[in-house]
């Protein structure tokens, strides 16, 4: 009587290997698009955060300002979201002034009006006054590659 041998033979293991990879490969666009959504998730999380400190922050309106001038200045320098106080005199949110300060997931793009935002102003009243120095849209939007989200700022 003839016994069959036990075991794989060296075809059959390639095979596995070949299929395994298959997966693999197929699995890796899915991961990134995975990521670049938890990436926008966070930044939201993040900017919602920082814009509620913000409003916060002006409604106490530490620096005493009147009237529609800014109370609060919020800054995107590359990856550093933050905010400061702003007076009459300063009026302007520069990075050594920053009071509080996130830093926005790896590679998060927001713009306003189609463009990078890297400013906002509050007033006394916690209300967004201006954008990248103009007067905002009613929305900001979130991307990484091929997501996107908008996050309304009025």
């Amino acid at each position: 009587m003839v016994r069959g041998s036990a075991g794989l033979t060296l075809v059959e293991l390639m095979v596995v290997i070949a299929l395994i990879m298959l997966l693999m490969l197929l699995s890796a666009p899915i991961g990134a698009t995975w990521m670049d959504q938890v990436r926008v998730k966070q930044g939201m999380d993040n900017f919602n955060a920082a814009l509620d400190q913000a409003r916060a922050l002006a409604l106490r309106n530490p620096g005493g300002v009147v009237g529609d001038a800014p109370a609060v200045g919020l800054r995107l320098d590359g990856a550093t979201l933050g905010f400061c106080t702003l007076t009459q005199e300063q009026d302007e949110c520069l990075a050594a002034n920053l009071e509080w300060q996130v830093t926005m997931p790896n590679g998060v793009l927001i713009q306003s009006d189609g463009q990078a935002l890297t400013s906002l102003e509050l007033n006394s009243f916690g209300l967004v006054m201006a954008a990248n120095g103009s007067t905002p849209t009613a929305e900001l939007t979130l991307s990484k590659g091929n997501i996107s989200d908008s996050i309304d700022i009025l």
